[in-house]
């Protein structure tokens, strides 16, 4: 059934784009030679295109909010793979970090909340946002903190880029 589909996608479309060598391969891994012959001669690995509003403005609102200092920020999903834990403990071996931001929601949200409150790590969950906003949390912030290790063409460490913040692999 997969190399079924996998062909039948590879023959419709001119472009199978992946965001990571690692998920091209995995995927090319777990097909039949026939299959695996049609996707790979489409397969491209490239990163999606995206627009950066200015948030700048909003940035500036955003962190007078916060007491001064040192904020970072990680942004994404709180779930296992994301390794969020992996930036609560950066900020509390920190000295130079006086706070974090955590945009995003999901099931790991209670466990990282009481980690956080262990660790004596003053961090804001802020839960999930818009786009635009979670953006100017990032502009807000001095450092993007990221721990996954599984993403190829993160996103958030593009967008980070992009509005000029350093970014810490954690």
């Amino acid at each position: 059934m997969r190399d079924l589909l996998a062909r039948t996608i590879a023959e419709r479309v001119s472009t199978w784009r992946f965001v990571s060598e690692g998920l091209k391969r995995e995927l090319l891994g777990a097909l039949g030679p026939r299959a695996r012959a049609s996707v790979a001669r489409i397969a491209v690995v490239r990163a999606a295109s995206f627009d950066m509003p200015d948030v700048f403005e909003a940035a500036e609102q955003l962190r007078s909010s916060l007491r001064a200092g040192t904020i970072a920020v990680s942004i994404g999903r709180l779930v296992k793979t994301k390794r969020v834990e992996r930036a609560i403990d950066f900020v509390a071996r920190s000295r130079d970090i006086a706070s974090l931001v955590v945009v995003g929601d999901g099931p790991e949200r209670p466990r990282l909340e009481r980690l956080a409150r262990s660790r004596g790590v003053d961090a804001h969950f802020v839960g999930l946002l818009p786009r635009e906003r979670a953006l100017a949390w990032m502009a807000a912030a001095d450092v993007v903190l990221h721990g996954s290790a599984k993403e190829g063409l993160s996103t958030v460490v593009r967008e980070a880029e992009a509005l000029g913040k350093p970014v810490v692999y954690v």
